[in-house]
């Protein structure tokens, strides 16, 4: 009787220790140098999570604000830096900012939905030079909730910010 008793507690334990949850990653597979170059040095990223009231959907960051926040943004830094889009030596300054205005785990974790704000700002006249919304799905199909869930959170951040990168390639900056 004791076996079985012990049996019910550890087989379940041992079975559940097996699963480790998936880590988030923001990260686009492949980020190409930009065959365009905009006349503007990027010198700064803001990332930050939405306050209720701008919010255009559900946050599911589970307090884990600064963390999705830090994520997003090096991942942000990092494909830009690869797409070699800004000019260092120009003399428009700009600062990317970006809010996440939705970050929303859907139907059981099987698809995630994200909405962000990505604006240029001009650093010296403080006009924003672009501007664009971008919302975007992801899905995963892994047998457990919490793998599903942070990894279609990951595949639609990612979805998110490869738009972004695609939309920025091919804009215009207004003339100063």
């Amino acid at each position: 009787m004791k076996f079985h008793a012990l049996c019910a507690v550890v087989v379940p334990a041992m079975l559940l220790s097996a699963c480790s949850v998936a880590p988030l990653n923001f990260s686009p597979a492949n980020v190409a140098p930009s065959t365009k170059r905009l006349d503007a040095a990027l010198l700064s990223t803001n990332v930050t999570v939405a306050s209720k009231e701008e919010a255009v959907g559900k946050m599911n960051t589970a307090g884990a604000e600064a963390d999705v926040s830090s994520l997003w943004k090096s991942t942000l830094d990092d494909s830009l830096v690869r797409m070699a889009l800004f000019r260092d030596d120009s003399t428009r300054k700009v600062s990317l900012i970006v809010k996440i205005l939705e970050l929303d785990s859907r139907g059981l974790g099987y698809g995630a939905r994200t909405t962000a704000r990505y604006e240029l700002v001009d650093r010296n006249s403080g006009a924003t030079v672009f501007k664009t919304d971008v919302t975007t799905d992801g899905k995963a199909s892994d047998y457990s909730g919490a793998n599903r869930a942070r990894k279609s959170a990951s595949r639609s951040v990612q979805a998110n910010i490869e738009e972004f990168l695609r939309q920025i390639a091919v804009a215009d900056l207004p003339a100063r």
